[in-house]
């Protein structure tokens, strides 16, 4: 069923004095090197709107082009989730097969240990104890993993530092020996160290 909605004047403020004071991303993801989650690149702004439908108002955010946002957003280093309509939600909700919280503000609720967000096929997150997308280098149990600026997981062949790594499609980081098919010399065989390092 199509909710019908109807805009009202509404100012930004009240969501952000809702999202108050948190602590620095550098606390939230203490341990993890190379930390910087790139929110600046949002450009557009939250707006209210009410839901004739649901007799409430909801929270959507309008990019820069004009279009309502669906799905994971990063904003001032927390996540929210806005529905297929770009609702922001609350509380306990289903994402995926998932289940997670959000406060009254729309934030992740940090659930006191690490969790896989996986967004469509190719791309995964991992949120740490506090909530917050990792990205750069993570140790994972017995595995490296590599996460770029905005958070996604990476595979295959990547640079990181001036050092080639090279990453499974599980994402882990690949050690030992490794036979590629994908080079012109035909059957060459590449070295990999103990610490990841390309050879």
């Amino acid at each position: 069923m199509k909710k019908t909605i109807c805009k009202v004047l509404v100012t930004t403020v009240a969501l952000q004095a809702a999202m108050g004071a948190t602590p620095s991303l550098a606390e939230q993801t203490k341990g993890v090197a190379e930390q910087s989650i790139n929110s600046a690149k949002q450009t557009g702004k939250w707006e209210q709107w009410y839901n004739w439908g649901g007799a409430h108002y909801d929270w959507y955010y309008k990019k820069s082009d004009g279009s309502w946002h669906t799905g994971w957003l990063e904003y001032g280093n927390k996540l929210y989730y806005l529905n297929s309509y770009g609702a922001m939600q609350t509380g306990s909700t289903s994402i995926d097969g998932t289940t997670y919280n959000f406060d009254n503000s729309g934030a992740l609720i940090p659930t006191g240990e690490g969790k896989w967000v996986k967004v469509g096929k190719n791309h995964s997150y991992y949120l740490n104890s506090n909530g917050a997308m990792q990205t750069g280098l993570l140790q994972l149990g017995g595995a490296k993993y590599y996460f770029d600026s905005d958070g996604t997981m990476q595979t295959g062949l990547v640079l990181v530092r001036n050092q080639h790594y090279y990453f499974r499609s599980d994402g882990a980081m690949h050690t030992g020996w490794l036979k590629t098919d994908w080079l012109k010399d035909g059957d060459q065989w590449c070295y990999i160290k103990s610490d990841g390092k390309w050879h």
